[in-house]
């Protein structure tokens, strides 16, 4: 499980990569998209809330947290609702787009680092996940969490000052 600052950069790294790499998406997508686009890199996450609210009034409710939004069937979803949007609305379209790709890195972030994902929920219960980071170790997981947080907002950083990017963040 990735957190918040590795989901949203990496969403939005991805995306700024695409609209560098493809000229039609400069044209639609700037600084306010890319930050739509980093929260579909977030919103995954919001079937935690149920399961905080459980824990705190013990409402004997199941977890569901990964199993209903952490899944390739949304991704895909969004992808194709997306190239159906891009015809009548470019910018829409692509945000959709491009915010499924933020979408699945997320599912693929949380994949790869600790516990496990139904990648083709609801179709199927099938849970996979490859665990990098050992679940019985908390203290060690923060600090690799952390870490990797450090690295990408480091990298982001380098990224967009390198592009000379940054002045589109600056607020004076």
């Amino acid at each position: 499980m990735a957190y918040v600052i590795t989901h949203f950069l990496t969403s939005t790294f991805l995306a700024t990569l695409f609209r560098a790499k493809f000229s039609e998406i400069q044209k639609y997508i700037h600084v306010k998209e890319l930050f739509i686009i980093g929260l579909f890199g977030v919103i995954p996450d919001i079937d935690v809330l149920p399961f905080i609210i459980n824990s705190y009034f013990d409402l004997g409710w199941p977890n569901i947290h990964r199993l209903i939004t952490h899944n390739l069937v949304i991704v895909a979803a969004l992808f194709l609702i997306g190239l159906l949007i891009y015809t009548k609305n470019k910018k829409f379209g692509l945000i959709l787009m491009l915010g499924s790709i933020g979408w699945a890195s997320h599912v693929t972030l949380d994949w790869i680092l600790s516990g496990t994902v139904t990648p083709f929920y609801p179709l199927s219960s099938f849970e996979t996940g490859i665990n990098l980071i050992p679940a019985g170790n908390l203290r060690l997981g923060t600090y690799v969490l952390s870490g990797i947080d450090a690295v990408v907002l480091l990298t982001w950083s380098w990224f967009a000052i390198t592009k000379k990017k940054l002045v589109d963040f600056q607020v004076w």
